[in-house]
């Protein structure tokens, strides 16, 4: 083993790295999966951009073992590695232990990385910039490791026996068990912090039972087959779940039920199909609500009906709830160039009376559904009132994939 400390520091450095990267994939992961992440939000690093990967790898069932986030796991094993080789750094007595149980660690981490590369390369096919930089740190960390205890590469791997079967080294059983030890208590702090994090991040925790009881509850209507798909649809098109959801652009509850369907789409889109449509609470041009005072509400509705005449309704969509609290004409019009619409098709649209048949017809279906308050969803021909956690959502999915397979 070496006397001098440069790779240990090198080590210090990675862990630290690791906690900090970790702690943010943490936070990417109850922000997304519990629908708090804004519409337009993707996970973005300074001077490395914006990706859409990191949001679809925190949603996914990969991101949590045994009901806990796996970022949080992550935390707790650099967490480890960090107090045992500054441990190690202060008592050289008992540093042969600390550190051959840190190596030991980052050897699985080696094993965590290889799976997790391929689930994220192979199921998910999303590529996640915080996933790498962890990948990237424990494939530094192994060989800092083996250089640090002086480890031929050739018998590297062989000496992680020595936990458990010591040859050439006499390693105290008893350090090796306390140094496991602070390794459990990390992991057991860090499991307990990251799903307690989640639980109060997340609207409604419950396991659905409510929604599924409202849904065996709720009236049956009627919409006719034009009212499903189109531009505003999303999803597949044999759909578990189907989904149409009337909802208003200044509607703050809709805007919640739009961050809660968002997660839960990016999860089961192959299970769900998701139709918007339009009731502005606007009397404007929603003779049902003549006093509405949501005055942008029709002209939002508008913009996003000829956003989706050029393949970008949910784009539209998705901006204009994430600017709810300033809309204005002027930024709708700002809007048009940040989706990336043509400008000139754009206007056009918006002054061709289809546009308005359009809007009246989506106000039309929600007359008829008898809508009473938005966000409505329709699914599977039941109405239900109001926004619903993707935990919710998820729960009524599975009643639904149950019932299809009696």
């Amino acid at each position: 083993m070496r006397t001098d400390n440069t790779y240990l520091k090198l080590i210090l450095a990675l862990a630290l790295v690791g906690i900090l990267v970790s702690g943010w994939l943490l936070s990417i992961h109850i922000k997304f999966s519990t629908g708090q992440a804004g519409l337009t939000e993707s996970c973005s690093i300074p001077l490395l951009g914006s990706s859409q990967g990191c949001a679809n790898v925190a949603v996914s069932d990969y991101s949590v073992v045994a009901g806990v986030p796996l970022a949080a796991i992550a935390m707790s094993f650099y967490f480890t590695v960090l107090i045992l080789v500054f441990w190690a750094m202060r008592n050289y007595q008992m540093a042969y232990e600390a550190l051959y149980v840190s190596y030991f660690l980052s050897t699985i981490s080696i094993l965590v990385t290889v799976v997790m590369f391929s689930i994220s390369r192979f199921v998910l096919k999303s590529f996640c910039i915080g996933c790498a930089m962890l990948w990237l740190v424990n494939l530094a960390l192994w060989p800092c490791f083996v250089k640090h205890l002086g480890l031929g590469w050739g018998r590297a791997l062989a000496a992680n026996l020595e936990l458990i079967r010591p040859r050439a080294l006499k390693l105290k059983k008893e350090r090796i068990g306390l140094s496991f030890a602070l390794g459990a208590v990390c992991l057991l702090v860090f499991s307990v912090i990251g799903a307690s994090a989640k639980g109060l991040s997340n609207e409604n925790p419950g396991s659905g039972s409510a929604l599924i009881s409202e849904y065996q509850n709720a009236p049956q209507v009627f919409l006719p087959m034009e009212a499903v798909g189109g531009p505003s649809s999303k999803g597949t098109n044999a759909p578990v779940m189907d989904i149409v959801e009337f909802a208003d652009f200044q509607c703050p509850g809709c805007r919640m039920g739009s961050q809660f369907l968002r997660p839960f789409l990016m999860k089961h889109g192959d299970k769900v199909r998701l139709t918007y449509r339009n009731f502005p609470l606007d009397g404007s041009c929603n003779s049902f609500v003549p006093n509405g005072g949501h005055t942008m509400a029709c002209n939002s509705a508008r913009h996003a009906i000829c956003a989706g005449e050029q393949g970008k309704f949910w784009e539209m969509h998705d901006m204009i709830f994430d600017n709810q609290e300033s809309l204005s004409v002027a930024l709708l019009g700002d809007l048009v160039g940040k989706v990336g619409l043509d400008q000139a098709k754009f206007e056009a649209c918006l002054k061709d009376s289809s546009t308005e048949s359009t809007l009246q017809k989506d106000i039309q279906w929600g007359d008829l559904i008898q809508l009473e308050s938005t966000p409505t969803l329709i699914v599977n021909g039941r109405k239900l009132v109001g926004a619903h956690s993707p935990t919710d959502l998820e729960a009524l999915l599975q009643m639904l994939e149950k019932e299809r397979n009696k």
